[in-house]
């Protein structure tokens, strides 16, 4: 008998096997709840590299920003500013191309 199972014009016998914990829906919960507490020793070493990465990326990207606005010999301030976002912005995308998909 499975769940969902509709009993229209008669009487259902069934025999219990396994009850809570013992059953296959238990196990699978138990089997997940296992593997999602566990970390792969692969995933510490990416927090660490991340942890690194991410904020060096940030400062590339602002010190790209910054260098654009003092450098660019475009005389009009509105084509700088769009010139070093745009700049400091593709910076981040080259670097951590999944952050685009996230924005």
């Amino acid at each position: 008998l499975y769940g969902s199972t509709i009993n229209q014009l008669s009487v259902i016998l069934m025999r219990v096997t396994a009850t809570g914990s013992g059953t296959v829906l238990a196990r699978i919960v138990r089997l997940i709840d296992e593997a999602q507490g566990n970390r792969a020793p692969i995933q510490a070493q990416a927090d660490r590299i991340a942890s690194v990465f991410a904020p060096i990326v940030l400062m590339l990207s602002a010190i790209t920003f910054i260098l654009w606005v003092a450098l660019d010999p475009e005389e009009e301030f509105k084509q700088k500013i769009y010139t070093a976002i745009m700049s400091a912005i593709s910076v981040i995308v080259v670097a951590c191309p999944c952050a685009l998909g996230l924005a």
